[in-house]
């Protein structure tokens, strides 16, 4: 098998112990462009399907079940939604293709735009994540404190509210990236739905079918996702003490859909891409101790704890 990268191994935090079964790893590494991009078009696709599906069923089911579909609906796509901002994050890495120029280009049409955002801005935060790690300047572990202060006092709406506008600040959201957004959404969906319905119907389609689903029900999911990740008041010694694997059913299919949810991979191999990380976890609980060793969240805002012996297959 092929030896994993120099530029993966000395990329690796301290703490992420895998020098042991190097010899594989360097398979998991490998880019896509294709699959990335594809993958970004089927959950625009799907999102547009689910918005369909519900207006349908308002106009031939009945009041009542056009009412429970259009909740079940908006969570739905913010889920994908999920999905699209887990793909910048990917991307972000520059998982997508090698050349940085033609991987931004890409991803910020495909994921970043839509999303009110650019990979550039979302790395330029993003990067000290990664390189300061638990540090003041960290700006996952100021959100974290902030939102654990505020949940703790019990004082939900403005912990969600804080946590927004302090996500949307750390990623650089300015009026031209409100501006791009706007565009996008007008040429893209907002165009071919009011040519064929009419502009105000088009106008409370994207309300009620992308607004509400990003600005309301996305933000919950996204900051679980992040109080999740890490524990900076409880670290050890290294960054791989207090990263965790997410491995319930609800995590992996509501709150990680890309596959985020294996998050210790991605902090100790930032370089693989993120729907290669199931194959990578399977991989690592065969060969790696360490992986073994690490950390797991078994339920949604669990605690988390190691993995009992002869579990693995539980933990995939």
């Amino acid at each position: 098998m092929p030896v994993i990268s120099t530029r993966m191994e000395r990329a690796m935090p301290r703490g992420f112990d895998l020098r042991d079964i190097r010899k594989g790893l360097g398979t998991f590494n490998r880019r896509n462009l294709f699959i990335s991009s594809g993958w970004a078009v089927i959950y625009h696709s799907s999102i547009v399907v689910t918005a369909l599906a519900a207006i349908a069923a308002f106009e031939y089911v009945g009041f009542l079940s056009g009412i429970a579909a259009y909740f079940a609906s908006i969570l739905w796509i913010a889920r994908q939604q999920r999905g699209l901002e887990l793909m910048l994050h990917d991307a972000s890495h520059g998982t997508w293709h090698r050349d940085r120029t033609l991987n931004n280009v890409l991803a910020d049409f495909l994921v970043a735009i839509p999303m009110l955002q650019t990979t550039r801005s979302y790395w330029e935060s993003h990067a000290v994540h990664h390189t300061q790690f638990g540090s003041d300047n960290d700006p996952c572990r100021r959100r974290f404190r902030e939102v654990r202060e505020d949940l703790s006092k019990q004082r939900w709406l403005r912990g969600i509210g804080r946590y927004i506008l302090g996500y949307y600040a750390e990623v650089s959201c300015k009026p031209v990236a409100i501006l791009r957004m706007v565009a996008w959404h007008m040429v893209i969906f907002g165009l071919p739905t009011a040519e064929a319905f009419g502009t105000g119907t088009a106008l409370k389609v994207w309300l009620l079918f992308w607004f509400v689903p990003q600005f309301v029900v996305l933000p919950p999911l996204r900051m679980i996702a992040e109080l999740e990740e890490h524990d900076y008041d409880n670290c050890g010694k290294t960054e791989a003490d207090c990263t965790f694997t997410n491995i319930a059913r609800l995590h992996r299919w509501l709150i990680h859909p890309w596959q985020d949810s294996y998050h210790w991979i991605h902090h100790a191999l930032p370089a693989v891409p993120e729907y290669r990380h199931k194959k990578l976890h399977r991989f690592l609980l065969k060969h790696s101790a360490s992986y073994k060793k690490s950390m797991f969240r078994k339920h949604i805002l669990g605690a988390p704890e190691n993995l009992p012996k002869g579990s693995s297959r539980a933990a995939t």
